[in-house]
Parts: structure tokens; C-alpha cells; sequence
């Protein structure tokens, strides 16, 4: 499943708190989230582009506040609201993560079967309200340019 590299790919680890320059003044930044001791959420940030991958988390203000002003934040979204568990983000924590951290726009991700069955994207922008929408694979999103 998966596919032959066409380009060079380097594995370079790096700790909550840290970050990593990519490119020109492109960095990679994490940070610690509350799931496991080995959870982090990332940015990709240069200039002109701020875009936050939350990874598997539970609710974290300080999450939101080093998320902050992010033009895109992909966050987790396992549950519905009503199976809600302290290490994972139900649609209206995502939403309420998303507009503490005062995001442009809020994507949906990691949707566990339970949460097939629901609007994980309506729930979250009552939440937000702002634009929300649910990841498939293959998506590609612009971010930075107005």
C-alpha cells in the first residue's frame, strides 16, 4: 500500500517544543498534546502560511493558544459528541479548539466508524463558525494566499 519514492525522504525526529527548518523559511514545529507521552501536533509555517495538524488529542487550551491564528488547522475527529473521551475531539471540541485558536478554516480528519453515522463538519462550525469541512483522501488545500 505503499508507494515507490520518486524524491529523496530523510526521517528526522523531532520533540514537543521543538522545531526544524524544511526550506527557505518554511519550519516544522511540534507540540505536546494530552493522548499518549508520545503525542505531538505540528505546524508548517512560513511568512505568508500558518497550518496546524493537531494529530490525536484531547481538548488543550494550550493547544489552542500555540495553534493560534493558523490558516488552516486539521484537527482529529473520532467521536460524536454523545461518546466523547478525554484523548480524542468530538466535533463541537474541534469546533470549540478551532475558534479558541482563531483559525481561518477547520478540516476534519481520523473519524472512527462510530462517528460515520453523524455530521462531524455541521456539528463543528456551530461550534466555530467558520468554514469546516471533513478530509478525504487526496484533498489538497491552499493556504496563505487571500
Amino acid at each position: 500500500w505503499v508507494l515507490e519514492l520518486v524524491y529523496p525522504l530523510a526521517l528526522v525526529e523531532i520533540a514537543a517544543g521543538e522545531s526544524l527548518e524544511l526550506s527557505g523559511d518554511v519550519r516544522l514545529e511540534a507540540w505536546k498534546t494530552p493522548h499518549t507521552d508520545e503525542s505531538l501536533a505540528y505546524a508548517v509555517r512560513d511568512a505568508d502560511a500558518h497550518l496546524v495538524y493537531t494529530g490525536d488529542t484531547g481538548p488543550s487550551d494550550d493547544l489552542a493558544r500555540w495553534a493560534k491564528g493558523c490558516d488552516l488547522l486539521l484537527a482529529e475527529c473520532s467521536l460524536p459528541d454523545n461518546r466523547a473521551i478525554a484523548i480524542h475531539l468530538s466535533p463541537t471540541q474541534a469546533g470549540t479548539l478551532a475558534r479558541a485558536a482563531g483559525a481561518r478554516r477547520l478540516v476534519l480528519t481520523h473519524f472512527y466508524p462510530a462517528i460515520e453515522a453523524t455530521d462531524p463538519t455541521s456539528v463543528a462550525a456551530r461550534a466555530f463558525g467558520g468554514e469546516v469541512l471533513a478530509a478525504n483522501d487526496g484533498d489538497r488545500f491552499t493556504i496563505g494566499v487571500d
